[in-house]
């Protein structure tokens, strides 16, 4: 149990420096998949807590690393989807982009009569 409570330790601590760091934010590449300094923290914090929890309600080593593997890469998958989606558009909220069908720019309001 001590080994997961130091992967998700450690994986806290690295979350938290690439969220203030932002060189860390910047994707690593593996393969032809961008993996995002967040992504890499959250799935270790993942991980490590639900193997812990594993551990402790009494599952075998093989139940607890098979849990906490298919914890870590779900997290990990929507992790990299939230800053993918964060990331496309900078200095704008994330969405698709369109306007609302009743927005109007100020422009075309004042033109008509």
């Amino acid at each position: 149990m001590i080994t997961y409570l130091l992967v998700a330790g450690l994986g806290l601590v690295f979350l938290l420096v690439s969220l203030v760091v932002r060189v860390l934010l910047d994707e690593v590449r593996i393969g032809r998949v961008g993996v995002s300094g967040p992504t890499i923290g959250n799935a270790a914090v993942v991980l490590g807590l639900v193997g812990a929890l594993a551990v402790a309600n009494d599952a075998s080593t093989g139940v607890a690393n098979g849990v906490a593997v298919a914890g870590a890469l779900t997290a990990a998958v929507l992790t990299q989807v939230g800053v993918d989606r964060l990331a496309a558009r900078p200095g704008e909220p994330a969405g698709d982009g369109e306007p609302a069908a009743d927005h109007e720019p100020a422009a075309d309001r004042e033109a008509r009569p």
